[in-house]
């Protein structure tokens, strides 16, 4: 049975070396969303565009059945230029089918 929800998540400040406030409380929040997410009904999508070396997600993230890591390697600041100067790509287009989605750090 596929899951009932999915959510997206907006995981780019996680990529850095050094994770600011806003990184830390998202990698400990999603630690414990991971952890206790019903495998039969959430399934993560985690959008980790880098389109160079990055620090990786967690390997207890990527190993689980309901944690899909999605990276369509494009420049950042070409996808925020994208953004800024024409509203599009709406992220959830970029993680293509999900019922909601959560950026926690909008400065990114």
């Amino acid at each position: 049975m596929a899951p009932s929800r999915t959510i997206g998540i907006d995981v780019r400040h996680l990529l850095t070396p050094a994770p600011s406030g806003v990184g830390l409380s998202t990698r400990a929040l999603l630690d414990a969303l991971i952890q206790e997410a019903d495998e039969r009904t959430i399934s993560f999508r985690l959008f980790a565009n880098a389109a160079g070396v990055s620090e990786p997600l967690p390997e207890a993230w990527r190993q689980k059945q309901n944690v899909e890591v999605v990276n369509p390697r494009v420049p950042n600041r070409l996808l925020n230029a994208g953004v800024f100067a024409l509203g599009r790509p709406y992220l959830d287009t970029l993680l293509d089918g999900v019922d909601v989605v959560w950026s926690p750090n909008v400065l990114f």
